[in-house]
């Protein structure tokens, strides 16, 4: 992953971590998906409370959730990033955390039991990370990993995600709204008439040209299958414009420029999403490099999640022969 997408899912984090963000940035996604928990049950069920676990690319954790769910005790979660790590310990205090990214995790060979991960792995480089797996994977040890399905429905909703932030991006609505409030506040300042009428004025031309900026925002949120953002968006702003004499001009425009940067990064995570979601050949190629470690593959699944009729993930198993997962 690249240091931008990586700056990105820092974001996330970091948000998420604060609880600062508007739940249309910052959400838990379907970590708690009725169909992803089966899996894991699946997946935890009969093992020995001992069995040493690793959630790679780990998050807040709904894997280990889960694996404590099933009495297993010995868990540790990798992240590439630290706020994630936060995330998963205020969640499930018990588990270790490793901040490190999933191809090169820096852990001892053979360490681990059981190996999984949750929308994770392929994040890094799906084929590049089987190699670590095989590496620190114990003999008779088992991998399962619920990733990304190339053009499934989790693709194809984080596709929609960035249309329509290229559809706010195209409306100009924050350089058109800092131009506005730039120009409503030079009105708020003025010495002499004379000075107040070309504010107004210059005032009146901003809102012009800003008027359709706003409408094209505001189509943008009526747009009842796609995320909250421009509705988001177009509720902060004109909470500031209507309690602007509240306001300082500074904060309005630091509003406005971390509202951009929350958009920039949001972009980049769906992007980042799309991008890590595997085809058939790149699950296959997964697959013989566990292979080649001495690791069993079963089959994999595709996975519809609740409430949808079209693929959103694989579940990718392997083993040591006839030790392979159920």
């Amino acid at each position: 992953m690249s240091d931008s997408r990586i700056s990105d899912w820092s974001n996330y984090w970091t948000g998420r971590v604060a609880k600062q963000a508007g739940a249309a940035l910052v959400g838990v996604g379907i970590e708690t998906d009725a169909t992803l928990a089966a899996l894991w049950a699946r997946v935890f069920k009969g093992l020995p409370p001992e069995t040493r676990v690793l959630d790679l690319a780990c998050g807040a954790g709904a894997a280990l959730k889960a694996a404590a769910r099933a009495g297993l005790t010995d868990l540790t979660g990798l992240d590439m990033v630290a706020d994630a790590i936060v995330s998963l310990q205020r969640e499930l205090p018990q588990a270790r955390g490793v901040v490190a990214p999933a191809n090169k995790t820096g852990l001892t060979d053979n360490r681990f039991d059981l190996i999984v991960s949750q929308f994770g792995f392929e994040y890094a480089g799906a084929e590049e990370t089987a190699h670590e797996i095989g590496r620190i994977l114990a003999p008779g040890g088992r991998f399962a990993a619920i990733c990304h399905y190339a053009d499934g429905a989790i693709e194809q909703e984080c596709q929609g995600r960035i249309d329509q932030l290229k559809e706010i991006e195209d409306s100009a609505f924050i350089p058109r709204g800092k131009d506005l409030f730039r120009a409503t506040y030079a009105t708020m300042n003025t010495a002499t008439k004379e000075e107040s009428a070309r504010a107004v004025a210059i005032a009146n031309e901003k809102s012009d040209a800003f008027k359709p900026a706003l409408r094209r925002l505001i189509a943008v949120a009526r747009n009842k299958r796609l995320n909250g953002l421009a509705g988001h968006l177009y509720q902060g702003a004109a909470q500031l414009f209507e309690r602007r004499s509240a306001y300082a001009l500074a904060d309005v425009e630091a509003w406005l420029d971390g509202m951009q940067g929350e958009l920039d990064a949001y972009a980049g995570r769906m992007h980042s999403m799309v991008e890590s979601a595997l085809d058939a050949s790149q699950v296959s190629a997964v697959l013989d490099t566990l292979k080649a470690a001495g690791f069993e593959p079963a089959t994999p699944e595709e996975v519809k999640l609740s409430g949808s009729e079209q693929p959103a993930a694989w579940f990718l198993r392997a083993g040591t022969q006839g030790q392979v997962l159920a």
